[in-house]
């Protein structure tokens, strides 16, 4: 991505980020964009085919089927979200042909499931250069793919669809030699290094989702429940856009901050307990991640204070240190020194005979990693581990003092702190994306108190 580009999004990143957007925006990108990143596929690639499947429709219970979302690669390269979809790109000749497999328009099922584009649709609206009914399959399949001696498939666990391509792959080969290679590294590659479109939607998704934790600072009370403060977030999601979470919140309160994936979201907060959402809204698509400790009466206590000032200052030297180049372990490293170093001044870790700390001792009060990549999926692909222009990643250190820790001193019980932004790496640093929601000890208490700082 272009210098100037990247600058560009930058700064409407930092307004969707601070003041939010018109919920009415349009959450699907241009065709174009999927024309772009299909050219940009096949430019790395030998001659061949990709074959991909879009997601399945997974069953639930009774009559009811889990609210569908298409496969994020597939979504990626075609922009298609309706179930029942594949495609063939066929690129062994000069000019590519990019072929869309869909379900044919059934206006008596749309009474009941709503529009479907069908084969007009799959041209007209989706750029495909030719569609096809998917209720030939395997004979479109055969079609398509005659002759072709090189296929990069991908399934996206879609079983029916395994086994048509395996039933035409098993054919093929009694004529010729038909190699098949996995898609999904290269894929993964290039989703790695997120585009102005996907900074675009990440700017609406990580907006959102400051909004919903501003929303629950000023909505958390004791007395109050969990699903309360989580109902605040979502509801916030929803009037930025949002149609749905990236992944279940995490709203987690007095000894639930300490359960690292805690998503029962049931209980009553009390008066003096910490509380941790750890949430992430989506849009077009791609999902923010961002977590936010807070007070639950309003103030930190002394303890609950000293533990959080050690997580921020760890997350603050990965912010810090993160540019192109910079490994992603040695943030987590640097991280880890600095709890380490923190709970050590507490006497929650001991010293060497040399004055020394061990940072393998964290381990029992910080036992994650502090960073994961993000886009369309909350814990992204990216194979590359050398931070470059245009990645987005996490940022999210955290301390957890379970109360059947013996040896430490019962004050520190129940105390669960993590602080997570998602962070865009730029040609000459970064840019934090979630800072409009309140991060500091004094900025979330000023803000809880009902001051706008």
């Amino acid at each position: 991505m272009s210098s100037p580009s990247l600058r560009a999004w930058l700064l409407v990143i930092v307004v969707l980020s601070a003041t939010g957007a018109d919920a009415q925006d349009d959450i699907r990108s241009d065709p174009s964009v999927f024309s772009s990143r299909r050219d940009r596929l096949i430019s790395e690639l030998e001659p061949g085919a990709i074959v991909m499947s879009g997601a399945p429709v997974r069953h639930r219970n009774g009559d009811v089927d889990y609210e569908y979302r298409q496969a994020s690669d597939f979504y990626y390269v075609t922009g298609f979200e309706e179930p029942g979809a594949s495609l063939v790109l066929r690129f062994d000749s000069d000019a590519p042909v990019y072929h869309l497999i869909v379900p044919p328009k059934n206006p008596s099922a749309e009474i009941w499931d709503g529009y479907r584009a069908g084969v007009k649709g799959a041209t007209a609206e989706f750029g495909a250069d030719v569609a096809h009914s998917n209720r030939g399959l395997p004979g479109s399949l055969k079609q398509l793919l005659a002759g072709v001696t090189r296929v990069y498939y991908e399934s996206n666990g879609n079983e029916a669809f395994d086994k048509v391509f395996q039933g035409w792959l098993q054919s093929a080969r009694q004529e010729r030699d038909v190699v098949v290679e996995p898609l999904r590294p290269v894929l993964s590659r290039r989703r790695q290094i997120k585009d102005a479109d996907e900074i675009r939607l990440l700017g609406r998704a990580i907006g959102a989702t400051c909004a919903g934790l501003r929303e629950a600072m000023r909505a958390a009370a004791p007395g109050r429940f969990e699903y309360e403060v989580e109902a605040e977030i979502e509801h916030a999601f929803r009037l930025q856009g949002s149609p749905r979470n990236g992944f279940p919140s995490i709203v987690g309160s007095g000894p639930n901050t300490t359960t690292l994936h805690y998503t029962t979201n049931r209980r009553r907060m009390e008066s003096g307990e910490l509380l941790l959402m750890d949430v992430g809204a989506e849009f077009g698509y791609y999902t923010a991640d961002v977590t936010r400790t807070i007070p639950v009466s309003g103030v930190f206590s002394e303890e609950q204070r000293a533990i959080y000032t050690i997580v921020l200052q760890a997350q603050q030297a990965g912010i810090e240190m993160t540019r192109p180049g910079i490994p992603l372990f040695s943030i987590h490293q640097k991280a880890r020194r600095v709890i380490a170093e923190g709970l050590s001044d507490l006497g929650l870790i001991e010293k060497d005979s040399e004055g020394r700390v061990a940072t393998r001792a964290v381990g029992r009060f910080f036992m994650h990693g502090t960073s994961h990549w993000l886009g369309m999926d909350v814990h992204d692909v990216g194979p590359e581990q050398v931070l470059a222009p245009g990645m987005v990643f996490t940022i999210e250190p955290g301390i957890y003092i379970r109360a059947h820790l013996e040896d430490v001193d019962p004050k520190y019980h129940n105390i669960g702190v993590r602080i997570e932004d998602d962070i865009l790496v730029t040609e000459d640093g970064c840019q934090v994306l979630s800072e409009s929601a309140p991060r500091t000890i004094a900025d979330i208490e000023a803000w809880m108190a009902g001051e706008d700082r």
